[in-house]
């Protein structure tokens, strides 16, 4: 991908950012600088290692109840069981990750119909990793450590006693270094959501 394009992307999908209202639209720029760097709004991953540890053992039972589609066979269990582990769009949100969140479309390659559905589907898993975070009483640019070791491991990261290092050096250093570089002062997520 050429730098112009890549250019393009990053102004595409923060002017989204901007539209779906990010509380903290350079975190989550930063955050899809860290999961792909060419900003390419259709980008998606499969993970393999969540595919064997969450997907591949779960139930038929428990994959209709996440994807009523499954039932009526608009979808099928193993199309929706490796949907689930991949990752859509410039945040990279997980598959399963959208359906915990209320995604209900038949097939989680929606997600990648637009940049502004992967983005607010992000952005409804990000609220509910800062309302987590908060209340376990991280603030200032502790919260943002611990929001970015989060969005790469799971929001069961926000109750480990401390990141760990290869966590710590291959992506929050990097998030919030890349956050810092665009501006991002660690002030936005630590204010009360406004009505």
């Amino acid at each position: 991908m050429k730098d112009q394009e890549i250019t393009e992307n990053r102004e595409h999908v923060v002017t989204v950012l901007a539209q779906v209202d990010f509380r903290d639209s350079k975190f989550a720029e930063a955050i899809c600088w860290q999961e792909e760097r060419t900003f390419n709004p259709a980008s998606v991953r499969f993970e393999p290692g969540f595919f064997e540890k969450y997907m591949k053992p779960m139930s038929l039972q428990d994959l209709a109840a996440r994807n009523p589609h499954c039932v009526s066979d608009r979808c099928s269990y193993e199309t929706e069981r490796v949907l689930e582990a991949c990752s859509f769009g410039p945040m990279h949100l997980l598959g399963a990750t959208a359906r915990e969140c209320g995604f209900r479309e038949a097939f989680l390659t929606e997600l990648v119909r637009s940049t502004h559905e992967a983005l607010i589907w992000s952005q409804k898993y990000m609220d509910r990793l800062v309302k987590r975070a908060r209340t376990k009483g991280y603030r200032d640019r502790e919260l943002y450590e611990r929001l970015a070791l989060a969005w790469n491991c799971g929001p069961v990261a926000l109750s480990w006693n401390h990141i760990p290092e290869d966590r710590l050096n291959e992506y929050v250093v990097p998030v919030l270094q890349e956050y810092e570089r665009i501006g991002g002062n660690f002030a936005p997520l630590n204010k009360a959501p406004t009505i």
